[in-house]
């Protein structure tokens, strides 16, 4: 077996005072899912260029820190992750009312300018206010 995981920063190497970033990131939940998931219950042996071989899911475990017992607080996160945004956008829908912000604006565009001699058409933007 063939693993190519140099790409993957592990936590250990990023530095102390951007890993409240790495924890707070939905990206690198996904992919510690991802890895954890994926290769983290795989018993085989896997061949290591100057190791002797070792299980991939110990190596895994003990290189780059990922441990498949973590997918419960993985998939947790996910769901905390999605009701905030669900919040989040609920409350701009709610609180942030675009339509009254720009109503002045709507109501002066329906009406053509004084004195004005082009042609106006009436615009069909329903009033909801």
């Amino acid at each position: 077996m063939s693993l190519n995981l140099e790409s993957i920063s592990c936590l250990q190497l990023i530095p102390i005072w951007w890993r409240w970033y790495y924890w707070a990131s939905p990206v690198a939940w996904t992919i510690y899912g991802i890895f954890a998931s994926q290769v983290g219950d795989i018993t085989s042996e896997a061949e290591i260029t100057g190791r002797s071989p070792r299980p991939v899911n110990e190596f895994i475990k003990d290189e780059l820190g990922l441990d498949h017992d973590f997918l419960v607080p993985v998939v947790f996160s996910h769901v905390g992750w999605v009701f905030l945004f669900f919040i989040m956008f609920a409350y701009g829908i709610k609180f942030i009312k675009f339509q009254r912000r720009n109503q002045e604006l709507i109501n002066e565009q329906r009406t053509p300018a004084p004195g004005s001699k082009d042609l106006h058409f009436p615009t069909n933007i329903p009033n909801p206010l």
